[in-house]
């Protein structure tokens, strides 16, 4: 008796997996634009990134499945002092700034305002996430929505960012490299097809 009671419990349980599944898949990809920033005192200098950039890194996430989402988990700035040995040596102890992106529609729309980064490293990473203002991540976000789903505007190439500033002490001299790296999440939704 326990051994029909038993087999009837599997076969329930197989015929209840029988049916198709549908899964998520959450892989993600990191890209970054880059601005090379060599200025006496106030700054402003684009970090843009390429559209075929993100479109190739979602071809390259070779997921099967229809794209539902597109999500920011991260924003950073990467700092590299005296990145460009041909300009004179970085003498600014800190920075002030604020990062932009521009949407489809050329407004301009803030991504975190009037950050201080002090300079005493040669490398560092500063991760932006808990500056971050709603305005410019919902335009992000839409941008990465429009270029997964193949819906940018014609003309459209870039991502434009731009990253302003100013030096302290003031008038000192920055020479650095800043990568705007952004990591992007991708929702699939995906049909696994029962027994």
């Amino acid at each position: 008796m326990k051994k029909i009671i038993f087999n009837i419990v599997i076969t329930a349980l197989l015929l209840a997996g029988c049916g198709d599944k549908e899964i998520y898949l959450y892989p993600s990809f990191t890209e970054s634009g880059t601005a090379f920033v060599h200025h006496e005192g106030a700054f402003a200098e684009s970090a843009d990134i390429d559209v075929r950039e993100i479109q190739d890194a979602i071809k390259d996430l070779d997921t099967d499945g229809e794209i539902t989402d597109v999500m920011v988990e991260g924003i950073f700035l990467d700092v590299a002092l005296n990145a460009t040995p041909e300009q004179p040596a970085n003498t600014a102890e800190e920075v002030v700034s604020s990062i932009f992106i521009t949407g489809w529609d050329n407004t301009e729309y803030i991504l975190v305002e009037n950050l201080t980064i002090s300079l005493n490293a040669t490398t560092q990473s500063v991760n932006l996430n808990q500056y971050l203002k709603k305005p410019g991540v919902d335009q992000l976000r839409n941008i990465l929505k429009a270029i997964a789903y193949n819906t940018v505007p014609h003309g459209k190439n870039q991502i434009s960012i731009r990253i302003e500033g100013n030096t302290f002490p003031n008038s000192t001299f920055i020479n650095a490299k800043m990568d705007v790296r952004i990591k992007v999440v991708v929702e699939y939704k995906d049909e696994v097809k029962g027994l």
